[in-house]
């Protein structure tokens, strides 16, 4: 929603005073749009799985796998 919107935007916003090198980091969150009902759970579990430090996601989610070719044609670049 726009209110949601707003509030990331200046979440941002102060994430960026604080430290520039943090921009990066923002601009590299893998994101998907919720599309269907009832998926709130799933959603952020591929949310969060898909944020995780590099080390541990090449340790938990092989590339070989059907999620790893998911988030491999799925980019962070990718606006939501």
């Amino acid at each position: 929603t726009a209110v949601q919107e707003e509030h990331r935007a200046k979440e941002k916003e102060q994430l960026l005073k604080k430290d520039g090198e943090i921009e990066q980091d923002v601009n590299n969150v893998w994101h998907i749009k919720q599309r269907i009902g009832n998926a709130c759970g799933t959603i952020g579990i591929l949310h969060a799985l898909a944020n995780i430090p590099e080390p541990l996601k090449v340790a938990a989610i092989p590339s070989d796998s059907w999620l790893g070719k998911f988030y491999n044609s799925c980019p962070p670049s990718l606006d939501p």
